[in-house]
Order: C-alpha cells, then sequence, then structure tokens
C-alpha cells in the first residue's frame, strides 16, 4: 500500500470542471454537460480568473458528501433540466449544506496540460492553487490524501463515515 496515495472516496457526482475566457463549463464523468449550479459555476469563473486555462476533476457534494440523501440531491438538480430555484438551493442547503466542488486532480493550469506529470505534482499544483483560504471564500475544496500510513487512514475515514477511500500509484499520470 506504500506505493499508493489514498483518498477518501465522496458520494456526490464526479465532474471535471473547466474555465478559460470566463467561460465556465462543467462536465459529468461520461461527458454531460452540467447546468443546474450556477452558484458553483461562478465560484469556478472567480477561482479561474486570470488564468488562460484551468480544467479540475473532483466531485460535486452536497452537505458533507457522506451520504445516499446527499448524493440524490446533487442528481436531481444535475437532471431537473433547469437551474434551481433560489427556494430550492435555500432548502437544499437547510437539508444538506451547501453544493461544494471537492477537487482531487488538476489537469490544466495556466493552458498547460499536467496531465503526463506525476499525481504528486498535480496534487502539489492544487494545493499551491487552492490554498485553505480560497477553499473557505469560494467552497471549493481540496480532496485530503497520505501517501503511507494506510491504517491510520482508514481509521480516519471509517470514522468520518466515508463511503470507502480511492487508491492512486504514485508517481501515476492521468
Amino acid at each position: 500500500i506504500s506505493s499508493f496515495i489514498i483518498e477518501p472516496k465522496w458520494n456526490g457526482i464526479r465532474a471535471v470542471v473547466g474555465v478559460g475566457d470566463g467561460n465556465v463549463r462543467i462536465l459529468t464523468k461520461e461527458g454531460n454537460r452540467v447546468t443546474g449550479f450556477p452558484d458553483l459555476e461562478d465560484r469556478i469563473r472567480s477561482l479561474g480568473r486570470n488564468r488562460r486555462g484551468l480544467v479540475l476533476d473532483g466531485e460535486i457534494i452536497a452537505g458533507t458528501g457522506r451520504t445516499d440523501n446527499e448524493r440524490q440531491t446533487v442528481i436531481n438538480q444535475i437532471f431537473s433540466g433547469a437551474p434551481p430555484l433560489p427556494s430550492i438551493l435555500s432548502a437544499v442547503r437547510r437539508q444538506t449544506g451547501t453544493i461544494t466542488f471537492v477537487a482531487f486532480d488538476i489537469l490544466m493550469l495556466d493552458g498547460v496540460s499536467l496531465i503526463e506529470y506525476p499525481i504528486e505534482g498535480r496534487k502539489n499544483a492544487l494545493a499551491r492553487l487552492i490554498p485553505d483560504e480560497v477553499q473557505r471564500q469560494l467552497n471549493i475544496e481540496v480532496t485530503d490524501f497520505v501517501t503511507d500510513d494506510q491504517l491510520t487512514y482508514r481509521g480516519v475515514v471509517k470514522g468520518m463515515e466515508f463511503e470507502g477511500v480511492v487508491l492512486k500509484r504514485q508517481g501515476s499520470k492521468y
């Protein structure tokens, strides 16, 4: 296990988000465009401001991103076919918390593809792009990971009631 990066498995919807020239695109892992999150699009646009191109891989979650009900909230919003009304967003926030994008990889930064770089370099670039202060301001999180203490991490993940863990080989390309 020591040759892997270990991350929590979020219970939301996998998404690739991109921003360039002020335009934001959110795609599911199947490549379908997601349009039901105008607030999230605005936050991603802010993150990509003054960048020539930015693409992140992550998960759209509601609330804690740990329960099936929270995942269903995200699915319902994606497939409703229309941007949510403010009253719906308020109800979602009351029930499950804010919709959050949890980034776990960066594929492009300032128009330069990073997919051939080792995962550790991409994780470092992601942490520099979205430091803690920016995470709090924009409600865009960077997922935590460990590289060598699998037993401790498994205990933390289990204690936090995550669905499981994701293992990624150290040094791997995207």
